[in-house]
């Protein structure tokens, strides 16, 4: 085989070097980017998405999330998630994982999002209020 000289695709069963997997990401505005990585490393793969989006996006602002076999939006938090959703995607004999992806400014629904922005919202209302209040006596 090609990668035969290659010891390091073998060893421990899993070939983390040479195994590649094609991923279709799907931005907010519905358009749709063919990314083709190793499945090892989200960093990697949010670093990528950041680049095909274009203009100041961050990686750390990026939230990847697929569908999984019960039709769940699963966030892909971490390294084994994303090896997770490749094994769901190859043992459902898909070789594309279909990827959404959220920037932080729509993670609203996210519940630390949701306390932080609705703790700030709250507070600003109050100190409105108060300053309404306060200014007709």
């Amino acid at each position: 085989g090609v990668g035969s000289n290659s010891p390091v695709s073998t060893i421990g069963g899993t070939n983390a070097v040479d195994d590649q997997f094609s991923f279709k990401v799907v931005d907010s505005g519905g358009h749709i980017h063919r990314i083709r990585t190793e499945v090892g490393s989200i960093d990697k793969l949010l670093s990528i998405v950041a680049s095909k989006l274009g203009g100041e996006v961050l990686p750390s602002s990026l939230q990847l999330k697929y569908i999984d076999d019960e039709g769940d939006a699963v966030v892909i938090g971490s390294d084994e998630c994303l090896l997770e959703a490749v094994d769901l995607a190859r043992n459902s004999g898909n070789n594309v994982l279909k990827l959404l992806v959220l920037k932080s400014s729509q993670l609203d629904e996210s519940q630390k999002q949701a306390i932080l922005i609705g703790g700030a919202i709250g507070l600003s209302i109050t100190v409105l209020l108060g300053i309404l209040l306060f200014s007709r006596r």
